[in-house]
């Protein structure tokens, strides 16, 4: 694999493979030619795909001639296509159809050359729900990759990778299902301001897949960037976990409005105890203004992501959000009006389903709104008003 994020690869990393003569591996392959014309092509292009996700990830470069024996490229002999779209839409549809269960964060970017040739270049991000099967046209196989390429994985493979899948999956869940029963208990790493509390989790598969531990201890590193869910200080200190930050306005002795913990995974989880309102007997949850929910909440990811970027730490990345002690809390925006009954939520602590993150280029507020629906939804209302009737988001102001 090429050791630059996808969007900072050039041609001269090509050529680079080429002068250094990179041979094919378990990360890398390299294609003169790609047709997908009948179903034995079709199955081959699906085999590489899901090769690489069912491995540790991997580039696939269409356009460039190697040395069949050595596997060492030779030169970018570069690809033709009557209509470039239409290959690359094919390619899109194969994947989505063709492989099962989908895989998520797949990115193909295309490179013009001198002579008017193209070059493919395919990323495939190692899979959190491995292992992928190949199932065009009844197909049903499974694949590998080792140093010499693709190969057929057997059965003790398979019953490997659908233990280690499950077993993330379920490591995921008690994590949170642990985390949020200690912030409902108040085992916080600050004491909160006695309030209703929003607490968001992001967390890349990643960090429970692999033992890396990230430098907490360099005051340059992006990690000390971390900020709060409603903001406050970015001066972190050291604690058990890794790094928190917290600010106090100070209306409870010594309780804190919120905090972001940083564990040394990589991790992040960061609860707020004043985005929520409570004055007399009314109870609130700001879903327009400057205190809106959603709009901080999506900030908030968006910041965390490009920190994951700068550290080169890998998605796909599950996002949880969780609602704690707000039973009796209604939801209230400017300008949208209140339904006839205007009910409250009900359940003392929620968390939302999950959402995953694959790539940095996905639509946040695209992916969140389901989970802003369930909320408005839980206080009466058909849907969240920070969205348009088309879905775009356009946050209430």
């Amino acid at each position: 694999m090429i050791a630059k994020d996808i969007n900072n690869i050039v041609l001269t990393d090509f050529e680079a493979l080429i002068e250094n003569e990179i041979p094919e591996g378990r990360s890398i392959e390299y294609k003169q030619a790609l047709s997908i014309a009948n179903d034995t092509e079709k199955k081959e292009f699906l085999a590489d795909v899901s090769s690489f996700a069912n491995s540790g990830g991997g580039d696939i470069i269409y356009g460039v001639a190697e040395n069949g024996t050595t596997g060492i490229p030779e030169k970018l002999a570069g690809l033709t296509f009557p209509n470039l779209d239409v290959t690359l839409r094919q390619m899109d549809n194969l994947i989505r159809d063709g492989i099962t269960p989908r895989i998520n964060g797949i990115v193909t970017k295309t490179f013009d050359l001198a002579d008017k040739t193209i070059i493919i270049f395919i990323r495939i991000p190692k899979s959190w729900n491995s292992p992928h099967q190949v199932i065009l046209k009844g197909s049903s196989r499974f694949f590998g990759r080792a140093s010499n390429g693709k190969y057929p994985l057997d059965i003790d493979e398979l019953r490997a990778a659908f233990l280690l899948t499950d077993n993330t999956a379920n490591r995921i869940r008690n994590f949170i299902a642990d985390r949020i029963a200690m912030i409902g208990a108040a085992e916080t790493p600050v004491p909160l301001f006695p309030n209703g509390k929003i607490a968001l989790h992001v967390i890349p598969v990643s960090s429970f897949q692999t033992s890396k531990s990230y430098d907490i201890q360099n005051p340059a590193s992006p990690i000390r960037k971390i900020r709060p869910l409603s903001g406050g200080s970015r001066t972190p200190r050291f604690n058990l976990e890794g790094l928190i930050t917290s600010s106090m306005t100070g209306l409870v002795k010594d309780h804190y409005d919120n905090y972001a913990q940083v564990f040394r995974n990589g991790i992040i989880e960061t609860v707020s105890a004043e985005i929520l309102f409570g004055h007399m007997d009314e109870k609130f949850i700001r879903g327009s203004g400057d205190i809106n929910y959603e709009k901080l909440i999506v900030e908030t990811i968006n910041e965390y992501l490009d920190t994951y970027h700068e550290l080169s730490i890998d998605l796909p990345a599950f996002i949880f959000l969780s609602f704690i002690d707000v039973a009796g809390y209604k939801l209230t925006a400017d300008n949208v009006r209140s339904p006839l009954h205007n009910p409250s939520i009900q359940k003392n602590i929620f968390t939302l389903p999950e959402v995953m993150v694959s790539s940095h280029e996905e639509d946040i507020p695209e992916l969140l709104k389901p989970l802003f629906d369930t909320v408005w939804n839980a206080c009466g209302y058909t849907r969240s008003y920070n969205y348009d009737e088309t879905g775009k988001w356009q946050p209430i102001k």
